[in-house]
């Protein structure tokens, strides 16, 4: 022992007793390190989810992407009762009322009257409560003409009487439109969906930024300056769309999903039953004859209990089923959730596709689209879910006014207190005096909110001009003339039209269509035009598409092959071929016709768009319009003030 009584490690006892003590101070050294770690990482989190930080970022995101997401959210608000302004503004679109069955076949058997070469898509009716529309809504069918335009075919739905038609697009076709895409194809959806994700951040940081929103439901100073009316009114609003912009944000973020699934060649959609064998097509004849469609209808809500059809698809292909989308009464999902699948010639139910059969994915991409634009209870949810997107927009705008009522009172007031600093003070503190967002100082690599403007004008400047230059003929066609039958064929128990397309050449290419004249549709196993050159070749080119109205495309190696003579063949299940010659000076005189007709290569002729569709667009345009030139006008106002006090404080 020492003389303080302690004893004397030595040897072994003394080596142990060091490791002892290391270790101690090891774990100490341990303890020490991983508690700074947990200071930091809690200091971390604090500065990141401040107030201070959240604030920044949600004024930043208003100040740099609100002026599209303010345009966003406002047509997609006219989106939401599009359907009722087109109700309200043609009279083709209103019926009375009637507890009585849809007529299904009669409209289906007034449209092939009314337009016996246009090929029929859709037929639907409009009469369901909780979804589009409701009970004073026209049927409707969606038909295109020979000449590709796209029409809207309107029926009292208790008779099928035809009550109308006009092009596709109308006024809920335009702001759907303008909506999802601004009349700008596949960018143009990504550019509306990838701001779902700014409009999440902005609600998200807005929500976390504000404390005891609660009280603040009702507060609403007046006479106090515009600075306060303008907060109380933007964190109002605010609250009040909160759950309505969370719906729209996550609704419109899964529409981005949904648009890279698809531009990967995947869906969320069910799995399809497989076509028609081809034993069965075989059993069909020639010129099958689909059943009538209120037996189909009927058929399906015996074989699915409380099920009701909407909307009726038909087949374009002998081996196509009928496929009828419909309610089985939840008003959440849309109504190509539950389908069932119909052989068209028999009537036989033979697959159906319920909501409970869905996975989670394909569950939810059926419920997104009412919860977007509120069609799940009526027009009651509608007129609210219009009312709080007028809210969400102006809340956009208001934040941004409100951000620069509060900074330029901010750099008031350090200018204020600059004056009163001493000279060094003011040097070393001059720096801190910036405005951020609108300062060239602060715009670095085109994040400043001058930058962006610039750049999202210039897009919806673009976007503008393309909606009214090509947006308006999407659904349009092409002039009368543009094509032409070259001969009529008699192949077996077809009679089949072979038209062309301008130019009608085969040195500058041409579509070439089979119009099959038949009350039936025509079941051929193959169709094809034969090339024959002056070698002694032939060249068997394939017709694709849907059964009454194949096409092919006449492409460079056909028209470089020295063509001397062409044929028209088919055959059916049966083995059995028809042939008949067509004459090249047939498609040589219609091909003069066409260039004396249209010197110069015709394009795509306005639609024949009612007054009314114009003016609303018009009206819509010239308010959008309004707002921006605005909101840009005080974006420069507020630049300018700020870059003079900038000035005054140095």
């Amino acid at each position: 022992m020492d003389k303080n009584g302690r004893k004397n490690c030595s040897g072994a006892e003394a080596q142990a007793a060091k490791k002892c003590q290391d270790g101690k101070e090891g774990l100490s050294g341990m303890a020490h390190l991983f508690g700074v770690t947990v200071d930091m990482m809690k200091t971390m989190h604090t500065k990141i989810f401040s107030g201070k930080t959240l604030f920044k970022v949600h004024g930043w995101l208003g100040l740099n992407i609100g002026l599209l997401l303010f345009v966003i959210c406002f047509s997609g608000t006219f989106a939401t009762l599009s359907n009722e302004l087109d109700w309200l503004l043609d009279p083709a679109v209103r019926v009375k009322g009637k507890d009585a069955p849809i007529a299904w076949e009669a409209m289906y058997q007034n449209l092939r009257e009314a337009f016996p070469d246009g090929q029929t898509y859709f037929l639907y009716e409009q009469k369901n409560p909780f979804t589009e529309v409701g009970d004073y809504f026209a049927a409707a069918a969606t038909v295109q003409t020979p000449a590709g335009e796209t029409l809207k075919v309107h029926f009292d739905p208790y008779t099928g009487a035809i009550k109308g038609h006009n092009p596709f697009l109308d006024v809920q076709r335009f702001f759907r439109s303008y909506h999802n895409l601004f009349f700008d194809g596949r960018r143009g959806v990504y550019v509306v969906t990838v701001f779902s994700i700014f409009l999440l951040c902005s609600v998200l940081t807005g929500f976390l930024f504000y404390k005891n929103w609660l009280k603040n439901l009702f507060t609403m100073r007046l006479g106090k300056g515009p600075r306060v009316l303008f907060a109380d009114a933007h964190r109002m609003a605010g609250i009040w769309s909160l759950l309505f912009a969370l719906i729209i944000a996550l609704t419109g973020i899964w529409y981005f999903v949904e648009t890279v699934v698809a531009d990967s060649g995947s869906n969320f959609e069910a799995v399809s039953p497989e076509k028609i064998e081809k034993d069965g097509l075989r059993a069909l004849g020639d010129t099958p004859t689909l059943i009538s469609l209120d037996t189909l209808v009927r058929n399906a809500e015996l074989a699915f209990p409380g099920y009701r059809v909407e909307q009726i698809r038909l087949p374009f292909e002998p081996d196509d089923y009928v496929v009828m989308d419909g309610q089985d009464g939840n008003p959440f999902t849309r109504d190509r959730t539950n389908k069932v699948y119909a052989d068209p010639f028999t009537g036989e139910v033979l697959h159906i596709q319920r909501t409970r059969d869905l996975s989670a994915a394909q569950l939810i991409n059926n419920i997104v689209d009412t919860l977007h634009f509120g069609t799940f209870a009526g027009l009651g949810i509608k007129i609210l879910w219009f009312a709080f997107g007028l809210v969400l927009s102006f809340s956009i705008l208001a934040g941004t006014y409100l951000w620069y009522l509060r900074h330029t009172r901010k750099l008031e007031s350090q200018i204020s207190k600059k004056r009163s600093m001493r000279r060094c003070e003011q040097e070393k503190h001059a720096t801190a005096i910036t405005a951020a967002g609108f300062s060239w100082k602060n715009i670095g690599l085109g994040r400043g909110a001058i930058i962006s403007t610039i750049i999202i004008l210039i897009y919806l400047i673009s976007t503008g001009i393309a909606t009214v230059t090509d947006g308006f003929r999407i659904w349009s066609g092409y002039p009368e003339g543009y094509t032409a039958t070259i001969d009529t064929a008699i192949l077996g128990p077809w009679q089949v039209d072979l038209q062309c397309a301008y130019p009608c050449t085969l040195e500058e290419g041409t579509q070439l269509t089979a119009r099959f004249r038949a009350s039936g549709m025509p079941n051929y196993d193959s169709l094809y035009l034969s090339f024959f050159t002056g070698g002694g070749d032939t060249l068997n080119t394939p017709f694709n598409g849907t059964a009454a109205l194949p096409r092919l495309t006449i492409n460079e190696s056909v028209a470089n092959a020295g063509v001397t003579g062409i044929s028209l063949e088919a055959s059916n299940y049966d083995g059995i071929q028809w042939r008949q010659k067509i004459e090249l000076t047939n498609l040589h005189a219609v091909a003069e016709k066409m260039q004396q007709l249209f010197p110069v290569a015709p394009e795509p002729t306005y639609p024949k768009v009612p007054v009314r569709v114009y003016i609303v667009a018009g009206i819509f345009g010239l308010l959008t319009a309004s707002i921006l030139l605005v909101w840009t006008a005080l974006l420069i106002r507020a630049s300018r003030r700020e870059q003079k006090l900038l000035a005054l404080a140095n």
